[in-house]
């Protein structure tokens, strides 16, 4: 699917972001293109800042002075900019608080590129020794302006597989609301959507004064439920499309004394529960393999933020050996990758065997069809979030009433009996 398909109009409707790009990279940066993308009716300021970080302050804090934004976006290097704008909410996406560190680290010094076209058409600059001790300089002023207000409306994501900056334990100290995502240094578009929008999400609602209808979902019942440990990619599905609806509560059980136990938990879904971009890629094939494609054409951005190789190799084998159904009617899954101008194609060939698939019924398609029979629920359709209420408690709150739903019977062939989950939807509710 292209971007603009998941664009959401009413997210910061009429307000004002100011996105503060990186090192090297300008107010044209892929980010800042796929913000407007994303939120068509937000203004989105990007202005390309001076290479002297003194003169990129000046130009931030008069800009922050005239428009007041709303919302403050800042990567890398803009993230150090971003957590000295104080007195407005801001997203801090891999901040390079040490930038000057970082640039010796990677061999930095002298002439660089900029990545993306500026507006005085200037092409290039250097980095000297004098330039790293003026970055120094500004970034010692950074968390001198905190205050518990402050801490408040400061979120701080961190890629994972981020290899250029180390700042997740040092921003800790600072601002408690750090996020780690799936996702390496540069904020590739898949990230921005799945890792940044729901923090997006969260500021506008509070500045709005919005509150959602909760979803309190037990981690043990409804999301861990294979004994490999492994996250049922019909909860993640769920999870994630509940998380646009819903103020989504995760409950964890543990003994008072079995607090490293909770921390594993907590672990377990710190890397399971965020959209992983290799996941999108799971979630396609499996698509097409229950759709029963041979012929399969799957196309990637070249900037995909991770090894397509590995994933291809490792995303085939899970689909062939860990999904019953395609363990007894898929022979063999082959791929061919080509790189192209500026993306990848990738074509999967498929092989099945005689087994009759459609002998075969899905837990969540049997968990969905019995809600529907029973009148218990209106999904329109969605038997993903139909799986992820199995097994589980859930407190949602429609019209101001508070409606609860326990599942105590675990027999799949009774997942969903009559009035177990009564009230939970009514008519004037989607889920």
């Amino acid at each position: 699917m292209e971007l603009y398909e998941f664009a959401r109009p009413a997210l910061m409707s009429g307000k004002t972001i100011l996105f503060v790009h990186g090192f090297a990279s300008s107010g044209r940066s892929g980010t800042a293109r796929a913000l407007r993308t994303l939120l068509p009716e937000a203004e989105v300021l990007a202005p390309d800042l001076p290479v002297d970080p003194h003169e990129a302050m000046a130009l931030l804090r008069g800009l922050v002075a005239e428009r007041r934004p709303d919302l403050i976006l800042g990567t890398s290097m803009g993230g150090m900019y971003a957590e000295q704008l104080y007195g407005f909410d801001r997203i801090l996406v891999n901040p390079a608080f040490r930038l000057a560190d970082t640039i010796l680290k990677n061999n930095g010094l002298g002439r660089k590129e900029f990545h993306n076209p500026r507006e005085d058409g200037q092409k290039d600059f250097l980095v000297t020794k004098g330039l790293l001790e003026e970055f120094r300089e500004v970034s010692s002023h950074c968390f001198e302006g905190i205050c518990e207000e402050e801490k408040k409306r400061v979120f701080a994501l961190f890629g994972r597989r981020d290899t250029l900056v180390f700042t997740h334990d040092l921003t800790r100290e600072h601002y408690p609301q750090c996020i780690s995502y799936d996702g390496e240094h540069s904020l590739v578009d898949s990230s921005l959507l799945h890792s940044v929008l729901p923090v997006i999400q969260w500021i506008d609602d509070r500045q709005r004064g919005i509150q959602r209808p909760s979803v309190l979902i037990v981690f043990d019942d409804a999301l861990r439920y294979r004994h490999n440990g492994e996250a049922v990619s019909a909860s993640l599905k769920a999870v994630e499309y509940l998380a646009q609806r819903f103020d989504l509560q995760f409950v964890v059980s543990g003994d008072a004394d079995g607090w490293e136990a909770m921390e594993d938990k907590r672990k377990w879904m710190e890397d399971s529960i965020s959209v992983r971009d290799v996941d999108e890629l799971r979630e396609v094939l499996v698509e097409q393999l229950n759709a029963g494609a041979e012929d399969v054409r799957v196309i990637f951005d070249a900037a995909y933020a991770g090894d397509i190789n590995a994933d291809l190799a490792a995303v085939c084998w899970q689909v062939r050996t860990r999904d019953a159904l395609f363990a007894y009617c898929v022979e063999s899954i082959s791929y061919d990758v080509s790189k192209l101008v500026n993306h990848y194609e990738v074509r999967f060939t498929i092989r099945y065997t005689e087994a009759d698939r459609d002998s075969i019924v899905r837990l969540q398609d049997l968990a969905f069809d019995k809600a529907q029979a029973a009148g218990d629920l209106r999904l329109d359709g969605r038997n993903a979030v139909a799986a992820l209420l199995v097994g589980g408690v859930v407190v949602v709150h429609l019209h101001g009433k508070t409606a609860i739903g326990a599942n105590q019977n675990q027999d799949p062939l009774h997942l969903l009996r009559p009035g177990h989950l009564k009230e939970l939807v009514d008519a004037d509710a989607e889920v």
